[in-house]
């Protein structure tokens, strides 16, 4: 599921893994433009009660990025941990959103993500 207002603002899209596992990073394969996403958010399995888990500022501004780029949140570890520095989720996790800032986007200009992998101990 995407939310598409492309040079709008915000665009998301919702990801449900197979199995929910016990999270300890999500890593963000961007294949094109890297710097849109501006936030992550994780929901427990089975539920859809959505929890930022990062949050960081949109980096591409100048159009002369790198062409990709793998962003690893470490999302392990004691909860009430920095949202910033990524944030803990205690809870299984099966579902994430990542969320792009889309201000400025055109048919000359946009970001690709090629890739999520979410890291965790699967539910026995």
């Amino acid at each position: 599921v995407a939310h598409y207002l492309v040079g709008q603002g915000r665009e998301w899209v919702r990801l449900r893994f197979a199995e929910p596992v016990e999270a300890s990073a999500v890593t963000v394969y961007q294949s094109h433009n890297p710097g849109s996403l501006v936030e992550v958010r994780a929901s427990p399995a089975g539920a859809e009660a959505w929890r930022t888990i990062w949050r960081g500022e949109r980096y591409n501004h100048v159009h002369s990025r790198p062409p990709s780029d793998a962003l690893t949140l470490d999302v392990g570890g004691a909860a009430g941990d920095a949202i910033s520095s990524g944030g803990a989720i205690s809870a299984p996790v099966q579902l994430l959103e990542l969320q792009l800032d889309t201000t400025g986007w055109s048919d000359a200009f946009w970001s690709e993500i090629d890739a999520v992998q979410l890291t965790g101990v699967p539910l026995q």
